[in-house]
């Protein structure tokens, strides 16, 4: 597995690496948001639309009601999920969320570590973890062969 760990990062930081995380995503990439409330998952998913090339001027947004939201950007479809309102597993299925997993957009979801057993083989895991008000640590972990960790660098 590969992993990177960064410390300290405010929230402008954390959407910088998401951006060029967004640039090393391999096509079809699925990305685990992980960490509590407030950690900065849906700050990521932001940086990381972004990347993708969705608009400054586009609202990309917690999909916490709407459990999925889609977004076009330059050259990728871009799903962002949060399956923090979903009781079981089960859910998925109505959702049409396996789907989205096999497909060859990005997905990025937040609190799908309340579903381990659903990773996809290749899963990147981000876990962000709230250290102060606006600081937080954030690891990445692959399995993904054409996930290159070791390029992000934040300057």
């Amino acid at each position: 597995m590969k992993s990177r760990f960064f410390k300290n990062l405010t929230e402008t930081q954390t959407m910088e690496l998401a951006r060029q995380t967004a640039s090393l995503l391999p096509e079809g990439a699925n990305l685990a948001l992980c960490g509590d409330l407030g950690s900065g998952k849906t700050h990521f998913a932001k940086g990381l639309g972004h990347g993708l090339g969705i608009p400054q001027g586009i609202w990309i947004t917690s999909p916490t009601f709407t459990l999925i939201n889609h977004y076009q950007g330059a050259d990728h479809k871009f799903y962002h999920a949060d399956l923090y309102r979903l009781g079981h597993e089960d859910e998925l299925f109505e959702i049409g969320f396996y789907d989205l997993v096999k497909g060859p957009e990005i997905l990025a979801v937040e609190w799908w570590d309340q579903f381990p057993g659903t990773y996809p083989e290749q899963i990147i895991k981000v876990i962000l973890e709230k250290v102060s008000p606006i600081t937080r640590n954030l690891q990445i972990q692959s399995e993904h062969p054409s996930f290159k960790a070791e390029q992000l660098n934040l300057l």
